[in-house]
């Protein structure tokens, strides 16, 4: 689980090859493509960091398959009394306190 920084884009599991050409150690060379979404993504991490560092608004992003934390803001410690890492333990458990009641049917409904 990582914390006061967005979550890292997810790797790909397939073979070199399968990325693209390759270079001669046998790495996926990275196409002008890549290199443009890579820039946009870092551009999108900067951004939602730099928005969750300056607002008192807690960001939890959970891994429904993983039932895990993905990040946690660092705002929860002031806004709820936890440190992202205790908040990050608590798993699932924690939805109940996090969610809106308003909300808390559906998002129930998706962790089933």
């Amino acid at each position: 689980m990582q914390t006061h920084e967005p979550p890292a884009p997810p790797t790909s599991r397939a073979p070199p090859e399968a990325n693209g050409p390759t270079d001669g150690d046998g790495h996926a060379a990275a196409s002008a493509e890549t290199a443009a979404l890579r820039a946009e993504l870092a551009d999108c991490r900067r951004r939602l960091a730099l928005l969750t560092n300056l607002s008192s608004t807690i960001v939890y992003i959970f891994d429904v398959e993983r039932r895990a934390a993905e990040w946690v803001s660092r705002d929860v410690r002031r806004e709820l009394g936890y440190t992202p890492e205790e908040l990050a333990d608590m798993g699932a458990a924690v939805v109940p306190f996090i969610i809106h009641s308003d909300d808390l049917a559906v998002v129930n409904a998706r962790l089933a």
